[in-house]
């Protein structure tokens, strides 16, 4: 018969510390919900749209694909997406369109990506450019301006216009 040693009389306030530690992170963000799209990318709303808008302005498509479940897609939303200078460069150069894997499932499988977010530069139908994950306002400032110079190879490429 083995004999149980009793738990230490702080490991019932240290487990209490430790939920109450994992609940003040989590709750909060649960209660916020997804983070709204900042508007620059709200007048286009699909890959198709944003696609033909491009060949009759010749500005490329910055396509963002994001879930209104990922973390590291909100902290892109409320924070490098609402940068002045980056809601300036997106609004004069390109054709924003936010291409949501939850909420348009058929778009989100024609682009080419593995983490969340996405965001892809397309020139005449072609990716030209990726950025994965988050960055803050100055690194995304810095891809877009190098990105949006990204012309697509002569030779066939990653296309977005094929279903």
């Amino acid at each position: 018969m083995s004999t149980r040693k009793p738990l230490p009389a702080t490991a019932l306030p240290l487990g209490i510390i430790a939920c109450l530690l994992v609940a003040a992170i989590i709750v909060p963000r649960l209660l916020r919900g997804a983070a709204a799209m900042p508007e620059a990318y709200q007048s286009v709303p699909t890959l198709d749209a944003a696609l033909e808008q491009s060949a009759s302005t010749g500005r490329p498509v910055l396509a963002l694909v994001t879930s209104d479940t990922c973390p590291a897609c909100d902290r892109l939303k409320r924070s490098t997406l609402t940068d002045n200078r980056v809601t300036q460069l997106v609004g004069d150069r390109f054709v924003p369109v936010v291409v949501n894997e939850g909420a348009n499932p058929e778009d989100a499988r024609r682009l080419p990506y593995m983490y969340l977010p996405t965001t892809l530069l397309i020139r005449e139908g072609t990716v030209v450019a990726r950025l994965e994950g988050y960055r803050p306002p100055g690194e995304y400032l810095a891809w877009l301006e190098q990105a949006g110079t990204v012309t697509p190879p002569s030779a066939p490429g990653q296309s977005a216009a094929a279903p």
